[in-house]
């Protein structure tokens, strides 16, 4: 069984080691050992995490499957790209599931959450940023309507890798 929960400061270890997982997962096969360490070790510690959850802009939410954390996801009100400068626009910063459930659906119930809390806080789309190599990513966003309307870089370590911005309209 599938449930998603909103997230608060007392889930910040779970998401914490959650992100941590899933992010090394999709990524450590296109990054240097030494970017990946230092990225997880930046991004995921549980006072970063915390400090993230406490911003007031963000709604962070944790997937379960049968009681067991499994995935998680991040919307945040951020500044809009220049390209849909105008709309009401939320990001969908992170959705990020551990390797081993995959298959049990787990991304399409957190997206349908995403969208349906984007529509019902009144925003009109759903924006967010994927590395152009993560074909499984793009591929997902593209069967839920996602798409490109530009690219900007993302720095992981040393290392410069290029995004698409995608976009997902609500009406």
């Amino acid at each position: 069984m599938i449930a998603i929960k909103h997230a608060d400061v007392s889930d910040a270890k779970v998401i914490a080691d959650v992100g941590s997982r899933s992010f090394y997962d999709a990524f450590a096969e296109g990054n240097t050992p030494e970017n990946m360490q230092n990225y997880l070790t930046e991004k995921f510690n549980v006072e970063h995490v915390t400090e993230e959850i406490s911003n007031p802009d963000a709604e962070f939410c944790l997937a379960y499957f049968n009681n067991t954390p499994c995935g998680y996801l991040k919307l945040t009100k951020s500044s809009l790209p220049e390209q849909i400068k105008g709309l009401n626009s939320l990001e969908l910063q992170r959705i990020y599931v551990l390797k081993e459930y995959y298959d049990k659906k787990i991304g399409k119930e957190m997206m349908q959450f995403a969208v349906d809390f984007a529509k019902n806080g009144g925003y009109d789309s759903i924006w967010l940023g994927v590395w152009q190599l993560n074909y499984r990513a793009v591929n997902f966003y593209k069967k839920w309507g996602f798409e490109t309307f530009g690219t900007r870089n993302f720095k992981l370590g040393s290392d410069v890798k290029d995004d698409f911005l995608m976009i997902k309209k609500l009406s």
